[in-house]
């Protein structure tokens, strides 16, 4: 006897959709969100470290101008209130400080205890952003288990340097 093979393929097509829209495209959907997300958090470090090299001190407020943390606490919070899922933990700025002859590299997170010397080295503003990534859905099952991203928030450290406009305001 000779089965009929019509009908079979509107049977599967519930089970193969399923499959494909919860086991593939949604958590597909998550990683892409978070990739997203990943990329706020850096162009906040990125704009917080921009905004702090162009301060004219790096912890005492001169003149009333506002110093390279404040500068850089104040672009990250800005860049990262226009996104949502993206939060910042902590944040840290620092000057770098590369000599040019031996290129040793020191990093200071209080200002320089000597004036700067722009002939024996090179000044950098670092910024350094621990932040939170949430995924766009969040899955609480045992099918994917606790993975960052997916079923759980990400926890990043993202950096980014910017060579100091004022380097004489470093030690202030």
């Amino acid at each position: 006897m000779m089965r009929r093979q019509r009908g079979t393929f509107i049977a599967e097509v519930p089970v193969v959709l399923w499959f494909l829209i919860f086991m593939l495209f949604f958590p597909l959907l998550d990683l892409m969100a978070v990739t997203i997300r990943t990329n706020f958090l850096f162009m906040a470090a990125h704009n917080a470290a921009t905004a702090a090299s162009r301060a004219r001190s790096f912890s005492a407020s001169i003149n009333g101008y506002p110093t390279a943390s404040t500068l850089a606490d104040d672009a990250a919070q800005k860049t990262i209130q226009s996104f949502g899922g993206v939060q910042i933990a902590s944040m840290e700025t620092a000057i770098v400080v590369t000599n040019t002859l031996s290129k040793a590299v020191s990093r200071y997170t209080s200002p320089l205890a000597t004036p700067a010397d722009s002939i024996a080295n090179t000044y950098q503003i670092e910024v350094k952003l621990n932040g939170v990534i949430d995924p766009l859905i969040p899955y609480n099952g045992i099918i994917f288990g606790n993975i960052p991203g997916l079923t759980q928030p990400i926890h990043l450290t993202v950096t980014d340097r910017r060579y100091a406009e004022n380097p004489q305001g470093l030690s202030v």
